[in-house]
């Protein structure tokens, strides 16, 4: 942002010189200033526009980010879920493929004697 920087003494000097009296150049300096800190102001507002756009758009990418994440832990979610499913499955049967093994020994056992 610029600064803007105005001498009025100065200014109200120069007018003097140009040929004002003292009541035109000093109204005159006055006004002068007077729009100068108008278009600091100005420039001052529209700076502060600029970031409050940007700032809405930085919300915005936020929220955008939020319901990502939300919709990838979700699906993470449903993952784990699955892979607990299949485990449970893969270990049932291992269990029951070793409970029919043993079955089958101790009937082989049993019956061929020892």
């Amino acid at each position: 942002m610029t600064t803007i920087v105005f001498d009025t003494h100065a200014t109200f000097k120069r007018l003097i010189a140009a040929g004002l009296s003292e009541a035109a150049a000093e109204a005159m300096a006055g006004e002068l200033l007077a729009v100068a800190q108008e278009q600091k102001y100005a420039d001052t507002a529209k700076r502060l526009s600029e970031v409050q756009l940007e700032l809405e758009t930085f919300k915005m990418q936020i929220v955008q980010h939020d319901r990502r994440y939300e919709s990838y832990q979700s699906d993470i979610r449903s993952d784990l879920e699955r892979l607990e499913l299949r485990l449970r499955y893969d270990l049932t049967l291992r269990l029951g493929g070793v409970v029919a093994v043993g079955v089958a020994f101790l009937t082989a056992i049993k019956f061929f004697g020892h």
